[in-house]
């Protein structure tokens, strides 16, 4: 994206990043979503910043002339970058229509104290999507049953994210993380060093996303 290199701004109060280290941490963070089997934690910062600074390109050139090669450059760096917004964003919610009573349970579970998975537009989007599966089902099937099994229970229908299948990844910084044995009865060791390339269960290496020290691929 077009920006000056002395640009900044701060997704949050910890980090000042320009444009481009924003857009560079998204691009990874909508790796790792398409690529993990749960919800990720949400960039919720850096999607508003990378919209915000979206309408200040445009805002840029809608003052040039139309036919300027400038322009024509800025709208296809704009429009990809609009896409990676747009795809890292429909890629969570997916997750959340496909676990939806999963993540809810979560979320009611959850201590104040921990960080949300969703974003409040995400959340208000659960509660919505859940009420009208909830009054489908109710009006297509339920209300035709015996009154024993016309109660909707979510922990029958909740789909659970498989926490153990596959993932291929890279390794960004130095960890050591425990794997099961096929078996599951033992683990052992195993150093991850990087520039390592692996496929591996998702769960040993679930809580490295957040810090950047594998990159799902």
């Amino acid at each position: 994206m077009h920006s000056s290199s002395d640009e900044q701004f701060g997704p949050s109060d910890e980090e000042t990043m320009t444009p481009y280290e924003v857009l560079m941490k998204l691009t990874n963070a909508w790796l790792n979503e398409k690529m993990s089997p749960e919800l990720l934690l949400p960039l919720e910062s850096e999607v508003e910043c990378l919209l915000e600074q979206i309408r200040l390109e445009e805002d840029k050139f809608s003052k040039l002339p139309p036919r300027d090669e400038t322009v024509r450059h800025m709208q296809l760096e704009v429009e990809r970058v609009r896409f990676l917004v747009a795809s890292y964003l429909r890629t969570r919610l997916a997750k959340i229509q496909k676990y939806c009573w999963f993540i809810n349970d979560q979320e009611s579970k959850r201590a104040p104290s921990s960080k949300s998975r969703l974003m409040p537009e995400e959340y208000k989007f659960l509660r919505e999507y859940i009420a009208v599966v909830e009054g489908h089902l109710s009006t297509a099937a339920l209300s035709h049953m015996p009154i024993v099994v016309k109660t909707l229970r979510p922990e029958v229908m909740m789909v659970t994210p498989n926490l153990d299948s596959f993932v291929f990844l890279r390794v960004n910084k130095p960890a050591d993380i425990a794997v099961e044995d096929a078996e599951g009865t033992r683990s052992q060791q195993v150093s991850l060093r990087p520039g390592n390339q692996m496929i591996i269960k998702y769960r040993p290496v679930s809580h490295l996303l957040s810090t950047n020290d594998v990159q799902l691929v």
